[in-house]
């Protein structure tokens, strides 16, 4: 199955290994190579995983399944993982959303860039998925949960 079709649908291992396993990810990559291997990292680690190739499916998936967590690289065409990001963080639905921004570069401006448009981690595009999966555990590990009084209950 190509990530293609990954992208449309929402996969879960029933074992999960890790803390935050069972979150739902989004991944926001024009690049298949890296949507895979994001995809085939977290899946056999218990993450449900949506895969989107373009800033404005990205932006559209997340207001419709409200992920745990946004795996969203900067550079892509049409729209850039920046504005994704800002778009997310203006978006009441979306706001809470935390964002690690993925990066070709270690430009240090970059990473300044990134924290104003509301990513809450950075991390250099790698194919050491080790280094992906630490942040991902910490940033879901750090996310407020919801509580009784915040859902009106």
């Amino acid at each position: 199955m190509g990530v293609g079709n990954v992208a449309k649908r929402d996969a879960v291992n029933p074992e999960p290994e890790l803390a935050g396993a069972g979150s739902k990810i989004l991944l926001v990559d024009d690049q298949p190579f890296f949507n895979k291997l994001h995809s085939d990292m977290l899946l056999p680690r218990g993450y449900h995983v949506l895969v989107a190739t373009s800033g404005r499916e990205g932006i559209e998936l997340a207001q419709l399944h409200h992920p745990d967590l946004v795996l969203l690289d900067v550079e892509m065409p049409e729209i850039d993982g920046f504005e994704v990001c800002r778009v997310l963080k203006e978006n009441k639905q979306t706001a809470q959303i935390p964002i690690v921004m993925l990066t070709a570069t270690r430009d240090p401006k970059l990473n300044e860039r990134a924290f104003r448009s509301g990513a809450a981690a950075t991390v250099q595009k790698s194919i050491k998925v080790e280094r992906i999966l630490n942040i991902v555990q910490v940033v879901l590990q750090e996310k407020p949960k919801k509580t009784d009084s915040l859902i009106g209950l």
